[in-house]
């Protein structure tokens, strides 16, 4: 067996003696670690080192074992403490173990010391034992009393009749009391509320019969303020198992029963505000059925409330919206997302479609696993449909604004911020949307100078007061200049104040255009009405003037210098009538006599003439279509155009040049012909004049088809040129077009409808061997006196049998008179009793091969009309030369 180790302290005087008690302990079974010394002083040294037994000679020379004992009780040490002597009395043994020695021995009586020893050192270690037992319960009992006082709950001893017997500190607070002595008689009863007394009784009484028990209950402080308590009672017993107290632990549940009041309060009010809700509220297991819903969600989906709880959301969603759905919901089951939200579509009871808003958040246990969702439903069907009636409002305002040919824009009240701007800006502006929405005000830039400086006023003064209408120019980005009417109004809210401008501009450069143009067309009207406001009576005059000069020449033996004057006269008369038919041709109102040409034709039948005209420094270039170009078209005054053109070509090439004729065709488009009241769209046969001279200057262009306007020197020219042309590529519904340039030449173009039927022969019948005279009976009917006498006695003359007439009625007279024997009817249009055409329309019923010749030196009622003679009918211009009214007689006789 294994030595016990032992550090042993030997009081000894003997050397010898403390070898001898060692060997004992050895021999006992004990391993020593020993020390001996001799003096008092050692001795206490020798104390710091914790031994765990002390031998001790009961007598030194300077120092004994009872002092020693002493000494160490005095210290408080408690170490085995054997004393070992040869000499020792049992009175000294006796006194020494009171002081405190576990034992003795004497030295001649070792053998008892290895027993001895084991009894030290166990009733040491029992003593220990004890001593630790005796600290853990103080130190426990210390404990239990700081827990006590420091307890934030009530702790109370109660006896059978509910005095107190033991309260800490926190259940003083709650009963408002400073110390137990406040609450009277010890006594709790009359704290408890009256209606909680029996209650609180019965538990007394329960815990004393050795049972437990919680209670709820008020009490009343000594302070006057209301508490509701939660006791938990038990039993407490002694060691026999006797209950001597009711042991209680109270906590102050005011808070928990003011918040559980507060929520039963709040839950009403959810309650009501959950069937009461303006939206559709429900609560959804993690699958998706429905376990509670307000009366709202039954409303938009027109089921039942029990109806709706048999189903679940997807069996109500639409088809194409539920995968988006079943998405958010496995998001929000991973724990992804914590709510969505999301517009879809439920199907109603009825099978109708609602469209609703849905928010959806989930609720989890404390574990983290889902444990329902809840789902509001807005129902947004109305907003949806408004939506889409404002997505097509808004889709038929784009393609308004997008469409019209006016720039349509709105802006904010200040005009510092452009909300919307049409595309027809880029077309008219010239530049880009971009560039105003960035900078609203450059708009202003494009504004033509003179015009700016009125518009920054305008624009400041005026838009926001519904009186804003202004025309104005821009310069486009590529400097051409376009004429813009604006107008702009304020869009007021239900107070008055403007919330936004709206504001049209409209391009109204073509109808600046036009309007200069009908001032043209008027004043040439104005022209043209004086023109032929005298141009009948001045034609008959001229007519009769011809016919007396013409009569004169034939008398015999008249003087040379009389036949001259003669001549002058005719001159004169003949000019005065080429005038007069310039200014009815310029004003369209020249009586036409339309048949099918050939354009072509006509130039090639004026060539011979044109070259003459143009002289030789000046070279004639033909351009002519390969095939016929038909029209129809009066083929005098066609003459009169191209022979007009040619020599107003010819004036603007003084030092010579080069003039091309060319015949063409086209097709004029509805754009062309709606700036061209007179002209139609269709298949139009061109004619094109351009010479190399001297060119139009711009400030000359606007004027050159005014009637008597010239550049020429005075007597060069009578400025009816191109008035005449003009009026009567108009009177033809014609289009005329002129481009120029200075110092490089002009070009006249001439569109006139082209006519489809087949090239007829309208060539007038040749004059029998070139005789003007006749034998046959002409009835002449003439309303102006002596232009009716000078044209008889001029066809007498030649040999006519004449018989006049100065109206309708009386020409019927003589028919009537001389019935069967007239050959040609010789008549003025317009006259008193009807006109010459009802009268020729008459006499021809009765004799149907009777020839005739409609005159006329125009008239309001034939004012730009085209006359088409019948077969065995021709029309004659008053006034007409003597030999052209010979001709045409003779040519209608013979035809």
């Amino acid at each position: 067996l294994m030595s016990k180790p032992l550090r042993v302290l030997v009081l000894e005087d003997s050397a010898i003696d403390a070898e001898v008690v060692i060997r004992e302990l050895r021999r006992a079974g004990f391993d020593p670690d020993w020390k001996r010394v001799e003096t008092r002083t050692d001795f206490l040294a020798a104390l710091d080192t914790s031994p765990d037994l002390i031998l001790s000679d009961y007598s030194l020379p300077h120092f004994d074992g009872v002092r020693a004992v002493q000494l160490l009780r005095e210290r408080g040490l408690d170490i085995p403490f054997i004393l070992n002597s040869g000499t020792l009395g049992e009175e000294a043994a006796v006194e020494a173990m009171k002081l405190g020695a576990s034992d003795y021995l004497l030295k001649d009586r070792l053998t008892r010391l290895g027993p001895a020893v084991e009894r030290a050192l166990e009733e040491k270690r029992l003593r220990d034992e004890r001593r630790r037992m005796e600290e853990k319960l103080a130190a426990s009992e210390r404990h239990l009393r700081a827990i006590f006082e420091t307890e934030p709950e009530c702790v109370k001893l109660l006896a059978a009749d509910g005095s107190l017997l033991e309260m800490n500190p926190a259940g003083l607070r709650m009963l408002e009391a400073d110390s137990l002595q406040q609450i009277e008689h010890h006594c709790v009863y009359p704290l408890v509320v009256e209606e909680h007394r029996p209650a609180f009784q019965e538990l007394i009484e329960k815990v004393f019969a050795g049972e437990s028990g919680t209670l709820e209950f008020q009490i009343v402080g000594l302070k006057g303020s209301r508490r509701w308590l939660e006791t938990h009672a038990s039993p407490l017993r002694d060691a026999s198992g006797i209950i001597t107290a009711l042991l209680g632990i109270t906590r102050d549940i005011t808070e928990r029963k003011r918040a559980e009041a507060s929520l039963r309060e709040s839950e009403a009010r959810f309650r009501a505000t959950f069937e009461q809700a303006a939206v559709g509220v429900a609560r959804l297991t993690p699958e998706g059925r429905w376990l509670e819903v307000n009366q709202r969600l039954c409303a938009i989906v027109g089921y039942t409330r029990e109806e709706l709880l048999t189903k679940t959301f997807q069996d109500i969603t639409h088809p194409d919206d539920l995968e988006t759905d079943l998405g958010f919901v496995r998001q929000m089951l991973a724990g992804e997302i914590q709510t969505y939200a999301l517009e879809k579509r439920y199907w109603r009871k009825d099978g109708s479609l609602v469209w609703i808003n849905l928010t959806v958040s989930l609720v989890r246990k404390p574990s983290g696993a889902p444990l329902y969702f809840i789902s509001v439903i807005e129902d947004i069907h109305a907003r949806k449909l408004a939506e889409a009636a404002l997505r097509e409002s808004e889709e038929r305002f784009r393609e308004l604004a997008e469409t019209i040919e006016e720039v349509f824009w709105i802006t904010d009240p200040d005009q510092d911020r452009m909300l919307y701007v049409s595309p027809a800006y880029e077309r008219i502006w010239g530049r880009s949307r971009q560039g105003l929405y960035d900078q609203p005000h450059t708009w202003l830039d494009a504004v033509h100078a003179e015009d700016r400086e009125r518009m920054r006023r305008a624009v400041t003064t005026h838009q926001s007061k519904s009186n804003y209408d202004e025309e104005y120019r821009i310069v486009r980005a590529d400097g051409g200049v376009r004429w813009i009417h604006g107008r702009a109004y304020p869009v007021c809210n239900a107070a008055g104040q403007v919330e936004r401008i709206v504001g049209v501009a409209q391009d109204v450069t073509d109808y600046r255009q036009m309007e200069a143009q009908l001032r043209q067309s008027q004043k040439m009207e104005a022209i043209g009405q004086l023109a032929g406001g005298v141009a009948h009576d001045f034609n008959n005059i001229l007519a009769a003037m011809m016919m007396q000069a013409e009569m004169a020449t034939m008398c015999e033996g008249l003087p040379a210098a009389s036949e001259g004057f003669l001549r002058d006269i005719k001159a004169c008369v003949e000019r005065a009538a080429s005038l007069t038919r310039q200014l009815l041709a310029f004003s369209r109102r020249q009586v036409m006599q339309v048949r099918q040409l050939d354009v072509n034709e006509r130039v090639t039948s004026l060539v011979k003439m044109l070259r003459r005209i143009l002289g030789e420094d000046v070279r004639l270039e033909l351009a002519l279509h390969p095939r016929p170009l038909l029209v129809q078209a009066d083929a005098g005054m066609l003459d009169q155009v191209l022979l007009n053109l040619v020599v107003n070509a010819r004036d603007a090439m003084p030092q010579g040049g080069r003039l091309s004729i060319e015949t063409t065709e086209r097709v004029l488009t509805a754009e062309e012909a709606r700036s061209n009241p007179e002209t139609s769209p269709g298949r139009h046969v061109g004619l094109r004049v351009s010479d190399t001279g001297s060119g139009i200057p711009p400030e000359i262009m606007a004027h050159i088809f005014e009637p008597f306007f010239t550049t020429k020197e005075v007597g060069k020219g009578t400025g009816l040129g191109l008035a005449t042309v003009f009026g009567i590529v108009k009177q033809h519904h014609g289009l005329l077009q002129v481009t120029s340039q200075v110092g490089e030449g002009t070009t006249f173009e001439i569109w006139l409808p082209a006519d489809s039927a087949a090239l007829a022969d309208t060539r007038p019948a040749e004059v029998r061997g070139g005789v003007l005279t006749g034998t046959e009976t002409i009835l002449l009917v003439e309303d102006d006196h002596v232009l009716r006498r000078s044209t008889q006695l001029l066809l007498e003359r030649k040999g006519y049998r004449v018989l006049a007439a100065g109206s309708g009625p009386e020409a019927l007279a003589v028919w009537d008179e001389h019935d069967g024997r007239i050959q040609l009817l010789l008549t003025d249009i317009v006259m008193p009793g009807g006109t010459g055409r009802e009268l020729a329309a008459r006499l021809q019923q009765r004799q149907p091969a009777l020839k005739v010749i409609f005159t006329s030196g125009f008239s309001v009622e034939l004012a730009g009309r085209e006359l088409t003679p019948q077969a065995g009918q021709n029309f004659l211009q008053k006034p007409c030369l003597p030999a052209q009214l010979f001709e045409t007689i003779r040519c209608c006789l013979d035809s």
